[in-house]
């Protein structure tokens, strides 16, 4: 038997919380039938958005791609910052401890 992970929403309180349990695989499906499943004209509608946001920016990803692979490999640069990004989530972490 397989199981899936389906959302509880449990409210107590003035706050509500989301817990996930264990579902079968039919529970899930029917959980998924009653629960805020979009329409297949909603679906869609959200597929052709994708789509014209795709073919929109693809000309500007194109040119992005082309100016980054004729660009100056500078690594060092970028190393630097996440360096010292990882030194100060270091600290803080330290800090916490301590």
């Amino acid at each position: 038997m397989t199981f899936y992970y389906a959302p509880i929403i449990s409210t107590s309180d003035s706050s509500s919380a989301v817990y996930f349990c264990p579902q079968t695989l039919d529970n899930f499906i029917n959980y998924l039938r009653q629960n805020h499943i979009m329409e297949i004209w909603e679906q869609l509608i959200l597929g052709g958005m994708a789509a014209l946001i795709f073919f929109l920016f693809r000309p500007g990803i194109k040119a992005a791609l082309k100016q980054s692979n004729e660009a100056e490999k500078d690594w060092q640069g970028a190393l630097l910052p996440i360096g010292a990004v990882v030194l100060f989530v270091f600290l803080l972490i330290a800090m916490a401890k301590g």
